[in-house]
């Protein structure tokens, strides 16, 4: 396995990241000749706007800027690929949501972006020049000329800065290091002719409504950046209107330029990693079998279950999905025999490791539907034959020894065992459960204990009180803001990877269809039990969850920290009753004839009947 990591990262990543960069930088002179074009807009005077606009391109310090922007965008995207991910991250709590953007490790990543933004900022306004380019200039006061502070460039540079820390602050807060594979698979220009326009109107909109903040934030604190270079450099206050005043921050002419600096700038690191994205989700075909011994750990089920490296699970897994459904010579192999010895290594591999992932999330969604319908009121009996008694979710169930709480009795045949008896109400309200030991050991009050439960003791002790004591924190408010789950957050996090699991739906579907007239050994007929049980069992705890969830739960509040998967669970959802459907359609005449247990049975009748 760690050869086919080495290989995909030397051969596979380390070139589709090169290229995305490489394209990134050269499309960087594009990007900076329709800024400059833009920014200099002239309708009254074309022909001034167009000589200028040329002039500023062709000067050597604007190809200077063009170079220092290139190296920006270049750092800023290696660092970026460096932290990229195919799971989503969900953040669960309030603290969580926090912690993501105060973290030590952010602040100083934030406080890096806010230097490159303050300097790429510069370099763009360098570019076009004007009276915005330089930090000082003349004025003349008394007769005297003296160096006096341009305001204006300080407004540009610190709202440059303030990109750069909302950049660095919302990679990670919404999710913006997610790589998401495409729905619909596209040659790569027309992935990225379709995404250009969208994520170029985003931008905009974007800044536009952080210049709201920006604006508040200078007229409130501008006064401190500006008083300080003054008094550093030594500079004269201008007699011109301060920009941190109610009419400096209505010049329309510098509403134009900060917002357009932020914009390409913001766009520029933006589309830069979209071509990270589309590079890296390109399908990467994987050999079913290999007939080189060099090639043998690269094969397609090596990539399937390769989950220490989860983009090579992903590609491998997409594959699959594209082979099951358009390649008929991919799935001959699939369906072949090995020689010598006649054995379906191939499809047992690959089938193998789709349900495998499949019945995780099975089992996880099972788990956590068992999970929300305890949270909430349940009858318990009790041992005396009284009425059901209503317990909370708080309350738990206890294990006691008698003198510690054990019941405990002698055996005459030195055999060990514990026996459970009913549990008995205790003092504070908790309902707690007795064992019976058997055997010999050390006695306490005359009773035979297991010296391990008296070794335990202390450690069991020492946890139940320090459980204790954060429930109890748990119920102050200001505690409670932070560490309760945000609303759907376990939702969130169940499906947040499901994407394997809805191409390996995808792939075990149709491969049982093609398998019904290509398979000629028929292997894959001897695990449809297993395939159509698999999607049965999942479908049913899928469809209970959304229920659960539809009951119990309702949408996050917008800005909550909780940032949707997609519509995985939705795609995932679909892509189960069409796979059950399909397999219905193809193998209706036989499936009656599938062992499955009851409940299951039942749920196949209705597909068979279209009523589900």
């Amino acid at each position: 396995m760690r050869e086919l990591e080495s290989w995909f990262k030397s051969e596979i990543l380390r070139w589709r990241t090169g290229a995305s960069v490489t394209w990134s930088v050269l499309l960087q002179p594009v990007i900076i000749f329709l800024f400059v074009f833009i920014a200099t807009l002239s309708l009254l005077h074309p022909y001034k706007w167009i000589g200028g606009t040329l002039a500023a391109l062709l000067s050597l310090s604007s190809w200077g800027c063009v170079c220092l922007l290139a190296f920006v965008t270049a750092g800023i995207t290696f660092n970026s690929a460096a932290h990229y991910t195919v799971k989503p991250t969900i953040l669960r709590n309030t603290f969580s949501v926090v912690w993501s953007v105060v973290s030590p490790t952010r602040l100083l990543r934030a406080a890096v972006y806010s230097l490159i933004g303050g300097v790429a900022t510069y370099a763009l306004i360098g570019i076009v020049g004007g009276d915005y380019v330089a930090l000082t200039r003349k004025c003349v006061d008394d007769g005297n000329s003296k160096g006096c502070l341009n305001e204006q460039h300080l407004f540009l540079i610190l709202h440059g800065a303030f990109v750069g820390f909302l950049y660095s602050a919302y990679f990670f807060l919404h999710n913006k290091n997610y790589v998401r594979f495409p729905a619909i698979q596209q040659a790569k220009f027309f992935q990225v002719k379709s995404s250009v326009g969208p994520l170029l109107v985003g931008t905009a909109v974007t800044i536009l409504k952080q210049l709201r903040f920006f604006y508040i934030g200078y007229y409130l604190l501008g006064h401190i950046p500006k008083d300080a270079i003054i008094f550093v450099m030594g500079l004269q206050r201008s007699m011109s209107t301060p920009v941190d005043s109610i009419w400096g921050l209505l010049d329309l002419s510098l509403l134009w330029h900060v917002w357009l600096t932020g914009t390409v700038m913001h766009f520029t690191w933006t589309f830069a990693f979209l071509l990270f994205k589309v590079y890296n989700t390109e399908p990467l075909v994987f050999q079913v079998q290999s007939s080189f011994e060099e090639d043998n750990n690269r094969c397609l089920h090596h990539s399937l279950v390769c989950s220490r490296e989860p983009i090579i699970q992903y590609l491998g897994f997409l594959d699959l999905y594209l082979l099951a459904r358009y390649s008929k010579e991919r799935r001959q192999q699939l369906f072949s025999l090995s020689q010598p010895g006649g054995h379906a290594h191939n499809w047992k591999n690959v089938s193998t490791a789709c349900l495998s992932v499949v019945e995780s999330l099975t089992n996880a969604v099972v788990i956590h539907n068992n999970n929300a319908i305890a949270s909430g009121f349940q009858p318990v009996r009790q041992p005396s034959g009284d009425r059901p008694t209503i317990i909370k979710k708080e309350e738990t169930w206890n294990s006691s020894v008698s003198g510690y709480g054990f019941a405990l009795s002698s055996h005459t045949d030195g055999s060990r065992s514990f026996i459970a008896s009913p549990g008995v109400s205790t003092m504070n309200g908790t309902l707690s459960t007795s064992l019976s030991f058997r055997g010999p050991g050390p006695s306490v009050n005359g009773h035979h204990v297991p010296s391990t439960v008296l070794q335990d003791q202390p450690v069991i002790q020492q946890k139940k009180a320090t459980d204790t004591i954060w429930e109890q924190l748990k119920k102050r408010k200001a505690i409670a803001f932070f560490v309760s789950d945000l609303p759907d957050a376990k939702s969130h996090t169940l499906f947040a990877d499901c994407q394997i699991q809805v191409w390996a739906v995808e792939a075990l579907s149709y491969l049982a269809v093609a398998s019904y007239t290509e398979d000629t050994f028929g292997v894959v007929q001897k695990s449809l039990p297993d395939i159509v049980s698999a999607l049965l069992q999942l479908h049913e705890a899928v469809e209970k969850h959304f229920k659960l969830m539809a009951s119990t739960n309702r949408r996050p509040d917008k800005g909550s920290g909780i940032r949707s998967n997609n519509g995985l669970q939705f795609a995932l959802k679909s892509a189960l009753k069409t796979s059950i459907y399909r397999i219905v359609d193809t193998f209706e005449d036989y499936l009656s004839s599938i062992s499955l247990s009851s409940e299951l049975a039942r749920r196949l009748r209705l597909f068979m009947e279209y009523r589900e």
